[in-house]
């Protein structure tokens, strides 16, 4: 896995640049990842479809885990440079497209989806999610801090909303544990959570 200095040489000797339109920011907190990563519990029979790889800080260690890992990024250039750094791994395919044009279709059971989501598409990827939940089994998506909390909000409170009830139609939703700003770079200006959302056998109404 790539530490905080690694990354920036890579980005620099590539000529990379990360943008705010993309939601570009990398987990670079090891401690955490590993911690992400053993609540996951993945296996050597489950898929994983992780959104928005990146440069793979969480691809690598799923691959190490699971078997098989569908690496999605939209970036060519990050793509094409994922790529190049997956392809010792046999287990990890790396797919350049935007996840709203991912093929649920084609997966040939139930998947695990994994994903830091930016906060501009953060709506777009959960209707999509909710659309294919057949052909997921559960989710594990890092998301804003504020965004995790609508989605986990009980009827009557504040933060109860449109979108509790379009997570909630479809998904058992639990909220795992915080992730700061500090965890990625570049650094976002708010805190984020890992929720674990889980697919009911029957919508709830």
């Amino acid at each position: 896995m790539l530490t905080v200095s690694q990354l920036k040489s890579l980005l620099r000797t590539e000529g990379l640049g990360l943008t705010k339109r993309l939601g570009q920011h990398h987990l670079i907190d090891q401690r955490l990842i590993a911690q992400l990563i053993a609540r996951w519990a993945l296996g050597p029979k489950d898929t994983v479809v992780e959104i928005g790889s990146g440069l793979g800080a969480l691809t690598e260690p799923m691959a190490e885990r699971a078997g098989c890992v569908i690496a999605v990024e939209v970036d060519r250039r990050i793509c094409a440079l994922l790529r190049e750094r997956m392809s010792r791994l046999p287990r990890v395919a790396v797919v350049c497209e935007d996840i709203l044009q991912f093929r649920w279709e084609t997966l040939e059971s139930p998947v695990v989806v994994v994903g830091a989501i930016p906060y501009s598409i953060t709506s777009p990827v959960l209707v999509m999610l909710c659309e294919h939940r057949r052909a997921i089994r559960e989710a594990f998506l890092i998301v804003q801090h504020e965004v995790a909390q609508r989605m986990a909000a009980a009827p009557g409170t504040k933060a109860y909303g449109r979108l509790s009830v379009l997570v909630q139609y479809g998904w058992e939703v639990r909220q795992m544990m915080p992730v700061p700003r500090s965890a990625f770079f570049p650094q976002p200006t708010v805190d984020s959570a890992c929720v674990h959302l889980i697919t009911r056998a029957q919508p709830v109404v």
